[in-house]
């Protein structure tokens, strides 16, 4: 773009009619139009030196000449324009690569960001799980020993108080007591 926008400036600087720009330069229409001025120059050197100045020949080459000069700055002012219309369009291309470029480096950051944080949660995750485990191992080992002081023992009848069983020794004790 800098390239182009150094042609057309020096271009401008120079004048309509110069060749200052490659671009211009390079114009097969130009190169052609100056091969023909070239030759127009000649030819009005050529007849400076056996007609006068006043001669219908000298007259018309100066004409053709003088077209030759309009269409060359005709044809400048028609390469300067596309060069105009190229400048435009590069640095409008130019504008739109700098903000895809803008937006993939928000969307790189951006993901740098969130990369960082998913390294965070599953450093946190981890740490998390360790200590579940732990706690679950924990609970195994509690769960086991209360296992182990558990009796199998199961019971067959229930009890029968005091009071009730007494009664019915008395009169057992009784008989032992008098018996002896």
């Amino acid at each position: 773009v800098s390239s182009l926008a150094a042609q057309l400036r020096a271009a401008r600087d120079a004048g309509v009619d110069s060749d200052a720009a490659a671009a211009v330069l390079a114009s097969p229409v130009i190169q052609q139009l100056r091969v023909r001025e070239a030759a127009l120059q000649a030819e009005a050197a050529d007849l400076a030196t056996t007609l006068g100045p006043a001669h219908p020949g000298r007259a018309r080459n100066a004409a053709a000449l003088q077209q030759i000069r309009a269409n060359l700055a005709a044809e400048t002012r028609k390469v300067l324009r596309q060069l105009e219309s190229q400048l435009a369009a590069a640095e409008a291309e130019e504008t739109a690569v700098r903000q895809t470029i803008g937006e993939v480096e928000d969307e790189v950051a951006s993901k740098q960001t969130a990369e960082v944080r998913l390294r965070e949660l599953t450093r946190e995750a981890d740490a998390k799980r360790g200590l579940y485990q732990q706690f679950l191992n924990r609970v195994e080992e509690v769960s086991h020993q209360i296992g182990l002081q558990t009796s199998y023992a199961s019971v067959i009848s229930p009890a029968a108080t005091a009071a009730r069983s007494l009664a019915r020794l008395i009169p057992i004790f009784g008989a032992v007591v008098i018996g002896t």
